[in-house]
């Protein structure tokens, strides 16, 4: 008789939200899709910016989907500050890869990953593969068809130092951000099909996502929103459906910045990929999802 694989130890790091009416809600669903999953097993959650907020988000969300206790824990409360802080998340990190080999989901800024490398390099060597949302390709520009504004690299922008120390270690990462995620859009058709599932906390989260996609439409002239962090997600549970650049040379640029809506500095760091560059540093990228990877999220967002 065959065996059946054990699940995947992983662990998400996160800057959720969620809970508050009009900010982005990208996290929220990435996290109930990984708690639909039956191939990891969340050994931890660990919280990043805004972090008391987050676990009151967190905690809603782990009492309507989760399966069995995931414990949460504080990180860096001001991811703008860079590295340099230790925190229970970091700590706690650090014993679930003492224990073994993780897969980390990184769906906020890289601060907390930065400083487990500072403060226990040599559990950080237990991380088995780490995915990030951010990064692009070279000179390439965030933006949607009609829409007034670019978007910004948000996660690697509020703290690039940090992200920047992780790709300069030794831990195999894998960026999967906007350009991954711009196949998949949510509609209020979408947004309905959640609200009449019929679990206990899906009118909650249908009436979290309101805001949000009335937000995209009304300021971004958009038909939906694109929930960026489930393609992140997706690279570990679903990587069939997404392309790959691999081992590609990764490098930060400094120039005039595209995203003043988002922010108004003259000019900012950018995260780029290309195999022109002359780069030590080298990542996975995900640079394209197939189209029908929209039927998978919502699937997994229905537990279907």
């Amino acid at each position: 008789m065959g065996t059946t694989a054990s699940p995947r130890r992983v662990w998400i790091d996160t800057d959720i939200i969620f809970n508050r009416p009009g900010k982005e809600v990208d996290d929220g669903l990435a996290l109930i899709m990984a708690l639909s999953n039956k191939t990891i097993d969340i050994v931890g959650i660990s919280l990043i910016h805004n972090v008391d907020n987050g676990e009151i988000a967190t905690r809603q969300l782990l009492d309507y989907y989760a399966k069995s206790p995931i414990p949460v824990y504080k990180g860096a409360d001001d991811a703008s500050k860079g590295p340099g802080s230790m925190t229970p998340a970091v700590e706690k990190l650090a014993e679930a890869l003492s224990e073994g080999e993780l897969t980390v989901f990184a769906i906020g800024p890289a601060t907390n990953i930065a400083n487990l490398l500072a403060f226990y390099p040599e559990q950080a060597k237990n991380i088995k593969d780490i995915v990030f949302c951010a990064g692009r390709q070279r000179n390439a520009v965030f933006s949607l068809p009609d829409c007034p504004v670019n978007f910004p690299d948000y996660n690697y922008e509020i703290d690039p130092l940090s992200l920047q120390q992780v790709i300069e270690s030794d831990i195999p990462v894998t960026l999967s951000g906007y350009e991954a995620s711009t196949s998949v859009m949510l509609t209020r058709a979408d947004l309905q099909k959640i609200r009449e599932n019929g679990r206990a906390g899906d009118e909650w989260v249908y009436q979290q996502l309101l805001p949000w996609i009335t937000t995209w439409e009304e300021n971004l002239n958009s038909p939906g929103f694109i929930p960026f962090d489930t393609s992140t997600i997706g690279h570990v549970l679903y990587p069939d459906y997404f392309y790959y650049h691999r081992d590609i040379p990764v490098a930060i640029d400094i120039r005039e910045n595209d995203s003043r809506a988002f922010s108004d500095v003259e000019r900012k760091p950018y995260l780029e990929v290309s195999y022109e560059f002359d780069s030590p540093n080298r990542v996975d990228f995900i640079y394209k999802t197939k189209p029908e990877y929209k039927d998978i999220v919502m699937s997994a967002l229905l537990e279907k």
